[in-house]
């Protein structure tokens, strides 16, 4: 965190425990909130406001001497338990005077109101709004769309607390990578998108005042996003910046039909025998992927069934790089028959006329989130292979090639495999 920058842009970090890093952190002037659970957040558990009260003020975060309090995750509605909760947290208000308590919330503003408001009155709480968006096909339904989801909670709270944003962190979603990732259009910019979030907060009048932001979470962030957000931190929220970070485009302009949502529109097909190449559909696969929320997106894929004779494989040009600079292609890889089974699959993924930052190149194997499941595998763990290079570009174009065999000699895996591919995308990297 101290190397990508993140350190010098940021005064809060949220963490499970106060490890040896924290003290210069602290002695720096930074503040470390340890995030724990909130006691009957399941519904077939319950809560007193005591047995809340115990479990708060026993945390670390509320007792260890480094510490500034802690973040609760989460509070939803509900009737029976919002009393006792805001209950326990106003007598730790009076208890810790010194410790912040942050609540995670989320859910539809009015019927958090017995919760939210006796805190407004009674303690100096600030809140975190879950807002964990999708990217959405085009810039303007992304504006729109977000103009109305950052907005339209705020706007509910504002109803009964018209300063609300003053007592609001702003909590965005950083998940971009595996297992879960907002990351689910690879035809779009996740990286323009993250800096269109935070240009509406900077700009829109509702926003200002705003208490604090949030990125949630570094550990489903790809590590260059986490890069990306130090830099969005430092932009907008420390030199107060007003125009947009980025200057690349939202919607990406590399490569063709890239999810395979078109069949195989764009893609120079090579298979080894008839039948062999296919686009099929699966019910489910892209939220197995970790795309967040289950609507769809990715269960479209390539289909190949690997030969004896010769390897299957697609191409198409990446087309609109700018020679010098580096870019990155990510794309996800399953099992079509065995998607339970942990294994990393023999394929070759091919970009001819590049230069490769080899350090920066990955092929891994991660086992679903806990929380994506399908009916199709009920609660047994799906693997996916997930593949990254990184590449300096030559010139504008370069061949990209998708092949089922490990090297043109090789099949490499076992003969009748059938692999599904799919989010292929390439987009500009942002270098260390």
């Amino acid at each position: 965190l101290g190397r990508i920058g993140m350190l010098a842009n940021v005064n809060t970090i949220i963490t499970g425990s106060f490890g040896d890093w924290a003290a210069d952190w602290v002695r720096r002037g930074g503040k470390v909130v340890q995030q724990v659970g909130v006691p009957g957040l399941r519904k077939e558990e319950a809560v007193t406001a005591e047995s809340a009260y115990d479990y708060w003020s026993r945390t670390e975060g509320m007792t260890h001497p480094g510490m500034s309090g802690v973040i609760a995750d989460e509070f939803y509605p509900a009737e029976d338990k919002m009393a006792p909760w805001a209950t326990a947290i106003m007598k730790l208000a009076k208890t810790r005077k010194r410790r912040s308590f942050y609540p995670y919330i989320g859910g539809e503003p009015m019927r958090l109101r017995p919760f939210v408001e006796p805190l407004l009155e009674k303690t100096s709480c600030c809140f975190a709004n879950e807002r964990y968006l999708k990217e959405q096909p085009t810039e303007e339904t992304a504006k729109r769309f977000l103009e109305r989801e950052l907005k339209s909670d705020l706007e509910g709270y504002k109803a009964y607390a018209p300063d609300f944003q003053r007592r609001l962190i702003l909590v965005l979603g950083l998940l971009c990578g595996p297992p879960e990732s907002l990351n689910t259009r690879p035809g779009v910019s996740y990286k323009v998108y993250m800096d269109m979030q935070f240009h509406l907060i900077a700009t829109d009048p509702a926003f200002r005042g705003i208490f604090g932001i949030e990125e949630y979470l570094s550990s489903y962030s790809d590590e260059e996003y986490l890069r990306w957000a130090a830099k969005l931190y430092r932009h907008y929220c420390i030199e107060g910046k007003r125009n947009r970070l980025s200057k690349d485009p939202y919607v990406l302009n590399h490569l063709e039909n890239p999810d395979f949502e078109e069949g195989l529109k764009g893609w120079t097909v090579s298979a080894a025998e008839p039948g062999s190449i296919d686009v099929k559909p699966m019910e489910g696969l892209g939220w197995l992927q970790g795309r967040y929320t289950r609507e769809g997106e990715g269960d479209r894929f390539l289909w190949m069934r690997r030969s004896a004779t010769k390897p299957n494989a697609v191409s198409q040009a990446i087309r609109n790089l700018e020679p010098g600079r580096p870019y990155s292609l990510k794309l996800y890889i399953g099992d079509y028959l065995e998607l339970t089974k942990n294994q990393r699959h023999a394929v070759q993924v091919r970009i001819e006329g590049v230069d490769l930052v080899g350090e920066r190149c990955f092929h891994a194997v991660y086992p679903n989130c806990y929380s994506h499941h399908i009916p199709r595998f009920g609660e047994q763990n799906t693997y996916i292979n997930f593949i990254r290079l990184v590449f300096h570009a030559r010139k504008p174009s370069a061949k990209l090639s998708i092949s089922d065999w490990a090297s043109d000699g090789q099949p490499g895996g076992p003969i009748g495999q059938e692999l599904m591919y799919n989010f292929v995308e390439v987009e500009p990297y942002l270098m260390e």
